[in-house]
């Protein structure tokens, strides 16, 4: 981070006018198209014809719609926003490509309906953000063929709906997604009109590039990024397209990609990705696996083709029927890796430190049916968080025997007037199902919100050969429970049990403890102690051993509001059990593979 650091230092405007490369300059250049249409032709990267191919089937798409409309859905625009960005950035795309007029049309029509748009729903700025990058790409990549009027107001509108929108809003001040897409919008559409006014676009510039390492430091040290899987693909992708931005434009990434963690963050998000097609669902996450595009600029960038391994299987294999808004401006990332050598052959295990750390391990990387265990800590007051430290997901045979819903959509809360954002302690956001503790595989005591302002560190891992795992440290968690508490989550005996063990310390009151789980396997209570998971020819028993008498039990997996969403096929089991005060329980539960050869 020297030169920026210089940069700060100096106060000299970050760069000269004259000196910047003619239109288009920002992603693709002139002559990238050359170096995709042969990248596309090539044997051995079908998979960058797969992106072309699903680009410009959706820009042929667009051509027999109307233009998109400024409707509210939810109070907001950002889908009408998100689809113009999409319309503009593949209908620009498929015209750079081909030379085809058109697109250059379609594109054109689009562009100044979304420059005549009342406003940019300035009151949600990420609204105003993928408009900006939408309409940014056109002008760029476009401008020698777009109408001089249209240009001009293309300037107008990011400059008057845009950038002076800008001030005062949160974006700037926080440690998120929106600090990525919104100082992205800023950069790019400053580089993009910078002639008009190189001053103010320095400005614009230089406070996007002070604030954007906020979002940046929470990648350290391991490139855990904090809000999961699917966040990590929006945040992330911007971050990077901004970082190309700048590179393209200035010739310079100003240190960004060197911040703590970010390279390896390209290696973290692969192992969220479970073998039947899932991810690692925390958080705010859907919960099937996401093709993942930037995975190949972490290639490039770190010299190794395998982390983009897995997108391009998804790719190859005919799953993605439609792309994401930014991948014109991928393409040629994919363009340029190298190809990978034989075996693709990572760790089992991976740990990842920050402020929301996880431990995954996956038994293999080729079979559907493989092992997939994983653990995290963290907090719940992270954006987008939920009421999960401690928990655990289990998948096996393609099934979810210890199951995270992920998100719901936000339009029924927005609908309801639910605050998403109260994260107090007793805050609307935990009453969600899917974001409360009822919905995580966790402890629950006195029937409490754990303390949501607590962080859980995992403190130790291993894998020995004969087991593999990992202990959280959950005092903090539950200080206003119990004394101290920790989980330990082990696969073991060739991956036929996983076994949760959990300490609980009372302190001067008694608790009421119950070990929490939803599934997709079906239950039957065998005992006080005892639950089978079937799905289909599998089953998986759940044991329970205690010091204390325990309780099996089986509950909705929901909340009977009519915002909260229906979990079909989920259910909701565990054990109830008691922790006199001043005494320590421990329980350990053994989730055994019936599957394996083991008997009832």
């Amino acid at each position: 981070m020297l030169v920026l650091a210089l940069i700060f230092l100096t106060g000299q405007p970050i760069y000269c006018a004259q000196k910047l490369p003619a239109h288009p300059r920002l992603l693709m250049k002139a002559g990238d198209e050359q170096v995709i249409r042969k990248a596309v032709e090539t044997e051995g990267k079908e998979y960058v014809r797969v992106v072309h191919d699903l680009i410009m089937e959706y820009a042929d798409s667009t051509l027999r719609l109307p233009c998109m409309e400024r409707t509210d859905t939810d109070g907001h625009i950002l889908a009408r926003c998100r689809e113009v960005e999409k319309r503009i950035l593949c209908l620009s795309y498929a015209y750079r490509m081909t030379g085809d007029k058109k697109w250059l049309h379609r594109a054109e029509s689009e562009i100044l309906n979304g420059c005549n748009y009342r406003d940019w729903d300035p009151a949600h700025w990420l609204d105003t953000a993928e408009m900006m990058i939408a309409l940014t790409i056109g002008y760029d990549w476009l401008y020698n063929d777009l109408s001089p009027k249209t240009r001009r107001l293309v300037e107008k509108s990011l400059v008057e709906k845009g950038m002076e929108t800008a001030d005062g809003q949160a974006f700037y001040t926080v440690n998120h997604n929106w600090n990525q897409v919104c100082n992205c919008a800023m950069v790019m559409s400053s580089l993009a009109i910078y002639e008009t006014d190189p001053s103010r676009m320095d400005g614009y510039i230089r406070r996007s590039l002070e604030s954007n390492p906020r979002a940046m430091s929470v990648y350290a040290p391991d490139g855990a990024y904090p809000e999961g899987n699917t966040y990590w693909g929006y945040g992330t992708s911007y971050q990077i397209l901004m970082i190309e931005a700048l590179r393209t434009a200035f010739g310079t990434d100003y240190g960004i990609p060197q911040s703590e963690g970010f390279l390896k963050s390209g290696n973290y998000i692969k192992y969220l990705a479970t073998p039947a097609g899932r991810c690692f669902s925390f958080y705010d996450s859907n919960t099937s696996q996401i093709c993942h595009l930037m995975t190949f600029w972490f290639s490039k960038e770190t010299g190794d083709p395998s982390l983009c391994h897995l997108e391009k299987q998804m790719l190859l294999s005919g799953k993605v029927v439609t792309p994401d808004r930014w991948w014109p401006c991928a393409v040629q990332l994919l363009s340029r890796v190298d190809e990978e050598g034989e075996g693709f052959c990572p760790r089992n295990t991976m740990y990842a430190g920050g402020i929301n750390p996880i431990w995954v391990y996956r038994s293999g990387w080729d079979s559907p049916d493989d092992t997939y265990l994983a653990v995290k800590g963290g907090n719940p007051c992270n954006n987008h968080g939920h009421v999960d430290n401690g928990s655990f997901f289990y998948e096996k045979y393609g099934v979810l025997w210890a199951a995270d819903l992920g998100m719901q959509s936000y339009g029924t809360f927005y609908k309801y007037g639910i605050a998403l954002g109260d994260r107090s302690q007793n805050g609307q956001r935990w009453s969600i199902f899917r974001v409360g503790k009822y919905a995580h595989n966790i402890l629950i005591l006195n029937d409490e919100n754990p303390y949501v302002n607590g962080f859980a560190p995992i403190v130790e891992c291993w894998d020995d050969g004969a087991s593999r795992g990992c202990r959280v440290d959950l005092t903090e968690t539950y200080r206003n429970s119990a004394a101290s508490v920790s989980r330990t989550v082990v696969s073991e005996d060739a991956d036929a049990k996983v076994v949760v063990k959990d300490s609980i310390a009372a302190g001067a009151e008694d608790i009421d403890a119950v070990w929490n789980m939803l599934t997709y396997g079906k239950p039957e209570i065998k005992g006080d102690s005892e639950i089978i998971l079937t799905s289909g020819k599998r089953k998986m028993r759940l044991k329970a051993a205690c010091g204390v008498p325990v309780h099996a039990f089986i509950r909705f997996a929901g909340a009977d509001t009519p915002w909260d969403a229906k979990n079909k096929g989920v259910s909701r089991v565990g054990f109830s059990f008691d922790v006199r005060h001043d005494s320590q329980v421990d329980l350990t539960v053994t989730l055994e593979d019936l599957s394996s050869g083991s008997s009832l």
